[in-house]
């Protein structure tokens, strides 16, 4: 019995991995024609974000109680999102003002992983193209700025 969970789990993961990719590409081919289909994308992804985040804390603060969480689901979900904002361009504007997009995005930032910080800061560059008005209170408000100097001393020094 826990050996069929765990390959019907495993086989999820691998679907899910390569739907998510093919969603993104379709997305940004599609662009306005994804519309009807952006919403749910959009509210799955930011609920994996969120929830992988969520589960890093509970992991941080008891590892002994929560296990550490699996976080090629939310790269994959941050890539997905990257690839709606380049889509829908200005259309993912109305999905932003109703989500904490932002907030998490800046929690992903700061992660250990490279991957994640590497999705992150990708689909914050879409997302600032898409919709500049509802990043740049982030940026103002200093939220990001400590995470742009030192991505860009990073790159200068290390590159």
């Amino acid at each position: 019995m826990f050996c069929s969970f765990f390959i019907i789990r495993l086989s999820y993961f691998h679907c899910f991995l390569f739907i998510s990719q093919c969603l993104s590409s379709i997305a940004t081919a599609l662009q306005e024609g994804f519309l009807p289909y952006s919403e749910p994308v959009y509210r799955r992804c930011v609920s994996l974000v969120e929830q992988t985040l969520n589960q890093h804390i509970a992991n941080m603060q008891s590892p002994e109680q929560f296990e550490a969480p699996d976080k090629d689901f939310m790269i994959v979900a941050l890539d997905l999102l990257s690839g709606l904002a380049e889509g829908l361009n200005g259309f993912i504007e109305k999905l932003v003002v109703n989500s904490n997009i932002l907030q998490l995005l800046y929690q992903c930032m700061q992660d250990p992983m490279a991957e994640v910080r590497q999705s992150s800061f990708a689909l914050l560059g879409d997302l600032t193209k898409a919709c500049f008005q509802h990043v740049q209170p982030f940026i103002c408000k200093g939220a990001f700025n400590f995470l742009f100097v030192n991505s860009y001393f990073w790159v200068c020094c290390f590159n």
